[in-house]
């Protein structure tokens, strides 16, 4: 997942999350959908720390800090998703304004969970900013989305 955005205000924002879950056949049972989290946010409360999503929908810090965004550059984040069907596993690590950020694999490694989502081998996107702080505005403009499997 390649995304290249602006912001504005995003000091005011406690995080932005970039939700991205890729369905595959279960490893124990094709017919089954088997989801796997490839979600990222990055969490201004932390410092501007990346954050992965584990197997339970929670936030794991990944030690990689890009810092809070700031207004006027352009940013690239690309998450890398290493897919395990064998096994139902993602493990991710980031690229960000092209510099290579690996996350140890005891954490990035990620299993998927079976949630009843049986339309196989597909990826659902959602984008989501979280809390305005103060009451003020912040936005992320994204200039590029692209999803690439290979």
């Amino acid at each position: 997942m390649t995304l290249v955005f602006t912001v504005q205000n995003h000091t005011q924002s406690q995080s932005d999350e970039n939700d991205l879950e890729i369905t595959i056949p279960a490893p124990s049972n094709p017919k089954v959908g088997m989801t796997l989290n490839g979600s990222v946010e990055n969490d201004n409360a932390q410092g501007g720390e990346l954050q992965i999503s584990d197997a339970a929908s929670g936030w794991i810090n990944s030690g990689v800090k890009p810092g809070v965004y700031v207004d006027g550059p352009v940013y690239t984040l690309k998450v890398l998703y290493a897919m395990n069907r064998a096994k139902g596993t993602v493990t991710e690590s980031f690229l960000f304004n092209e510099a290579f950020y690996p996350i140890d694999p005891s954490i990035a490694t990620v299993l998927g969970s079976i949630k009843g989502w049986n339309d196989l081998n597909q990826a659902t996107l959602q984008m989501q900013q979280t809390l305005i702080i103060n009451g003020t505005y912040y936005s992320i403009t994204y200039q590029h989305i692209n999803i690439t499997a290979s």
